[in-house]
């Protein structure tokens, strides 16, 4: 069972039956909300048009607006919601005639509470199934819309969701970036605000947070566009307010579903002016190549982390920050310029490949994160330059064998252990290996072992398979096979040769 809590609301004329219904089931332990209750369909309707439950549970026979007419116009007005009608004996008949409406079942009176503690579970169960069904149909239809195109098999779930007209509606487009690691669906409709089509997409390697991309359909581009940047910025504000950190961009709005591909790039391109503004929803702007006065910094970046100070370092930080600061948002420029920065950095590095969770741009949350990110990359870069092109190096290699020596028993060892204890990456450690000693990681384990099997061979008694524990092979197969192939003999053959000798 999912841990969600559905809301019930439940229209009686009777106040016995509403008060039954309200102290003596337990809802919140069945994991429903209860409402309080209506008195008639009038009241429900006018309860609907700001407030919409998951589950209506009515009476059949009430003034003003029945419960035949309250499901008719629930059904049609607000088809997600889930039906239940409450059943006399006397009104069985109405209570069938009202299947037609989408009812889902309903329950009869007198109430038994143990007989309806079954039926919310039951009821639970669908409310779990439909949601699934729902969720996957929504992130679908999204992704097909995010594509500029809807094939057939989607078409009647995009008419049930956004009308007949969505395909030639206007639309406007927003991402938004959180922290939040909840789905960003349950909180992006709300009562007399139009609900966007949701989608989850893959944020940028090594990101701490998610990405959305909203999509909002209206029947002119103003409109889109006004309801987006509402939708948005509430979004964007509730989450601050539970301390996550959330941000959103918003593009131009398009007329049909065609233009939609464009208008995602555009919101994905307009986050990058979080470096150089503080907003909470950013307009993406045209992507004109206009001087921003960053070209310059890759070569200065490369010049200090290569040769210079961390002063000097530490200096040229301060200047990029400043430049950033009075940079002009532009998107496409911007994002091209600071990955130029990034990249001219990283791939100094000996093994580029170290210092990926530091090079995307877009994984930083604003320009104080930004230039973080960047002084760590840089002082990253420079310890591996200073290592491999200092004593350290040696150093290190000297640390390697050593501890090689002591650790190549063990059966499980490996580069990763054995790199984590150097204070190296495993890649690095590889390409030091390999410059140093011009070998692997395997060549330098299988010679200490090979080493150490020879000498046990030549100067004990111990059997194979004594041997083979004690220089961290697991099976004596195994072990004879390897020393076969680094030796040329088996190790009976190599003990039976170094014994012959005087």
């Amino acid at each position: 069972m999912s841990h969600t809590t559905y809301s019930v609301l439940m229209i009686d004329d009777e106040e016995l039956i509403r008060r039954g219904f309200q102290v003596k089931v337990p809802w919140k332990d069945l994991g429903f909300e209860f409402w309080e209750p209506c008195i008639d369909g009038r009241q429900a309707l006018s309860l609907l048009a700001s407030r919409r439950p998951d589950v209506l549970i009515t009476d059949i026979n009430m003034p003003h607006v029945d419960g035949l007419e309250l499901c008719r116009l629930v059904n049609s007005q607000y088809p997600d919601v889930l039906l239940v009608v409450l059943s006399g004996f006397d009104d069985f008949e109405y209570a069938r005639t009202a299947l037609r409406y989408r009812v889902w079942d309903y329950i009869l009176k007198p109430l038994n509470v143990e007989d309806l503690k079954v039926f919310l579970v039951k009821l639970r169960l669908e409310l779990d199934a439909r949601k699934t069904a729902s969720r996957a149909g929504a992130e679908a239809l999204g992704l097909h819309l995010l594509r500029g195109a809807v094939p057939e098999t989607l078409l009647s779930e995009g008419h049930r969701r956004l009308g007949e007209g969505f395909a030639n509606a206007a639309w406007a487009c927003s991402q938004l970036e959180t922290t939040w690691r909840g789905d960003l669906a349950t909180l992006a409709g709300r009562p007399g605000e139009e609900a966007p089509v949701v989608v989850g997409v893959e944020a940028p390697p090594h990101a701490s947070f998610r990405r959305w991309k909203l999509l909002y359909h209206a029947p002119d581009e103003v409109a889109a566009k006004r309801i987006a940047h509402y939708s948005s910025r509430r979004l964007v504000r509730e989450l601050r307010q539970q301390s996550e950190w959330a941000v959103a961009s918003l593009a131009s709005a398009v007329r049909g579903i065609a233009g939609l591909p464009v208008a995602s790039h555009e919101a994905e391109e307009g986050l990058i002016a979080r470096f150089v503004l503080e907003d909470e929803v950013y307009q993406a702007q045209p992507a004109e190549k206009a001087a921003l006065g960053l070209e310059a910094f890759p070569q200065k970046f490369r010049a200090v982390v290569s040769g210079g100070t961390l002063e000097d370092l530490s200096l040229l930080i301060a200047h990029f920050q400043k430049v950033l600061g009075e940079a002009r948002p532009v998107a496409r420029r911007l994002s091209d310029e600071l990955q130029a920065v990034f990249n001219a950095v990283a791939d100094l590095h000996p093994s580029p490949e170290d210092v990926d969770d530091l090079r995307p741009v877009q994984i930083a949350r604003d320009a104080e994160d930004l230039c973080r990110r960047l002084e760590t990359l840089c002082r990253r870069v420079k310890q591996r330059l200073e290592l491999e092109s200092s004593p350290l190096a040696d150093q290190k290699i000297r640390e390697f064998q050593s501890l090689l020596a002591r650790r190549f028993p063990e059966p499980q060892l490996g580069i990763d252990e054995m790199s984590s204890q150097l204070n190296l990456s495993p890649s690095y450690l590889t390409k030091l290996l390999r410059k140093k000693l011009g070998r692997s990681f395997l060549d330098c384990l299988t010679e200490a072992r090979m080493n150490e099997a020879r000498h046990l061979l030549a100067s004990t008694n111990l059997m194979t398979y004594e041997i083979a524990e004690k220089t961290g092979f697991a099976d004596a197969r195994y072990f004879s096979s390897s020393f076969k192939k680094n030796n040329g003999n088996t190790p009976s053959e190599f003990r039976a040769l170094r014994r012959e000798k005087p």
